[in-house]
């Protein structure tokens, strides 16, 4: 696929999603289950966040500089402990200011300047934004109620 394809889906797909978030409430954008045990809020912001990392490391590279990947004080077999610490740098984003950064995230704007070469490896996030976007169009079909909510004040 090429470069100009790739980001021709990625609006398409990274719209579709805004779209579709704006119908979900606040409240359900909190409710954990949408991936795992994260709720939308939380996947949104941990897209962010790795589309952020993704561009710093190739800015980095364009310097000739080498990027500390995945992370500043992580290597690759602590991804598990990199995404917690990302889900709880984002515990106090309101929903509101979630959906903001998500609807001016970085990929699409960002990667238009992005080498050919260097892009070759972004391929998968039109893919992760239509995963998540089918995802929340599930549940949005689907009643949910939480036990572990219900009850309690």
């Amino acid at each position: 696929m090429s470069k100009a394809a790739l980001l021709d889906e990625e609006r398409r797909e990274h719209e579709a999603l805004v779209q579709l978030l704006a119908t979900v409430s606040p409240d359900a954008m909190d409710e954990p289950g949408i991936v795992g045990t994260w709720s939308i809020r939380e996947v949104l912001a941990h897209l962010i966040e790795w589309q952020a990392m993704v561009l710093r490391w190739v800015a980095a590279g364009e310097r000739g500089e080498r990027p500390s990947v995945p992370a500043e004080g992580y290597a690759w077999n602590q991804l598990p402990a990199l995404n917690e610490a990302i889900r709880l740098r984002s515990a106090g984003q309101s929903v509101g200011e979630t959906l903001a950064m998500w609807a001016a995230s970085p990929a699409t704007t960002a990667a238009t300047s992005v080498q050919d070469a260097a892009f070759a490896a972004a391929g998968c996030v039109p893919a992760i934004t239509a995963s998540l976007a089918a995802s929340v169009a599930r549940r949005s079909r689907t009643p949910t109620s939480s036990p572990s909510r219900a009850g309690s004040t």
